[in-house]
């Protein structure tokens, strides 16, 4: 009894260091954006077409403005119709939201390394919220509180992490909440219509998230950023009753009848998706590094120097923030956080294997799995194992719990 007393404290404390990590590693991107308010209050944002739009007189796009108001996206009358009946508050608070975020993106186009990290970041970024639609559908058995509240409302998370990053509130929220509703529930597999649901979020996210931002116009991509901070939100509902009975219909045939084997296609889906992007952004970056002095254009055209091609001259190119202008370098460390905050569920859960039972030939052979494979392929195939190893061995997951 004794040992086993010293056991479960010893496992106590495990997951209580584990959670304060993440949440730490998640507030580095906190301090950061704070650091940059700080020496960089924000402009007042251009006149908003918006208001413009609204009385009839503004375009749909004005090549005036750095982003796309919210109203130009509906057809002129019922811009009007919203104009005249909606408070204008609200969509100059969007505006202004819009207005802050797109010249961060359309910086990082613009900048050949912030270029290629958003390019390794997009399928990272893809992995993140298909491995939370996922474990938000799944069914679980237990008594998970707060904790199971928090990774069943991944709609809201995802609504957080567009304003305040994902890196944030993946780390700081739902991996925390994830660690500690393993040993207080059991899960089992979605039903096949949400499992379907979680599909079509998968298919159309890529195409937005990928074709909305790479090899496109400036207009497209200032369209792009609009619908990549509001898209991931919207789409969560395809996995949620009763959207989900319908938007999965096209879907079902790829993933079958039996609840089990469909997760395992569904992940297995993803992870040929998510590898292949990895594959293809990994091609791409070779090919720039090939041709530095005349770099391929993926997106928007080069605007800023680029660095010496050495660690040094990179490194200080993409750690200092020096005047406005700069500012998309953040979004460099919002991919790094996300990237960490993964792999320590990767390393402290299982140690590299979906069993626990990783040593250290597995974590050795990690780094050049995340590198060749892509880190969010590699998350994803440990966490496919790991749940449907769970979900499968529910006498072991139960001993678990009482240890």
């Amino acid at each position: 009894r004794k040992s086993q007393k010293i056991t479960k404290n010893h496992s106590r404390m495990l997951r209580f260091l584990r959670i304060l990590t993440h949440i730490l590693v998640g507030l580095t991107i906190v301090y950061a954006i704070y650091s940059l308010k700080t020496r960089f209050p924000e402009d007042k944002c251009p006149e908003l077409v918006g208001k413009e739009y609204a009385k009839g007189k503004g375009p749909l796009y004005s090549q005036f403005h750095h982003f796309v108001p919210v109203l130009s996206l509906f057809p002129r009358d019922v811009a009007r119709y919203l104009g005249e009946n909606v408070n204008l508050k609200v969509f100059q608070s969007l505006d202004e939201f819009l207005c802050g975020i797109t010249p961060v993106f359309v910086g990082a186009l613009e900048d050949v390394w912030l270029t290629s990290i958003l390019d390794f970041f997009l399928p990272l970024f893809t992995a993140t919220l298909f491995w939370m639609s996922v474990e938000s559908v799944l069914s679980r058995r237990g008594s998970g509180g707060l904790s199971l509240l928090i990774v069943k409302a991944v709609p809201l998370l995802v609504l957080l992490g567009q304003i305040g990053t994902i890196a944030l509130f993946l780390n700081a929220l739902f991996i925390p909440a994830w660690i500690l509703i393993q040993k207080k529930t059991t899960p089992s597999a979605p039903s096949l219509d949400q499992s379907g649901g979680v599909l079509a979020y998968l298919f159309l996210g890529l195409v937005i998230y990928t074709g909305g931002l790479l090899g496109q116009s400036k207009e497209t991509v200032l369209f792009g950023v609009t619908f990549f901070q509001f898209a991931p939100v919207l789409l969560c509902f395809m996995y949620w009753r009763p959207f989900s009975y319908f938007v999965s219909i096209p879907f079902k045939g790829l993933l079958g009848e039996d609840k089990l084997k469909a997760l395992d296609r569904l992940y297995s889906i993803a992870i040929g998706s998510v590898a292949s992007l990895h594959l293809a952004s990994l091609v791409r970056f070779g090919l720039v590094l090939a041709n530095y002095n005349n770099p391929p254009v993926y997106s928007l055209p080069h605007t800023t120097t680029r660095p010496a091609l050495n660690f040094n001259a990179i490194y200080e190119h993409l750690t200092t923030i020096k005047v406005p202008s700069e500012a998309p370098k953040i979004l460099g460390l919002d991919a790094l956080v996300v990237l960490v905050g993964l792999v320590l569920v990767l390393v402290f859960q299982g140690r590299g294997r979906p069993d626990g039972k990783g040593n250290f030939t597995h974590l050795l052979l990690l780094p050049l799995k995340l590198v060749f494979v892509g880190p969010g392929a590699v998350f994803l195939t440990w966490a496919r194992d790991y749940t449907l190893n769970v979900i499968e061995s529910p006498v072991v997951a139960d001993s678990k719990k009482r240890n």
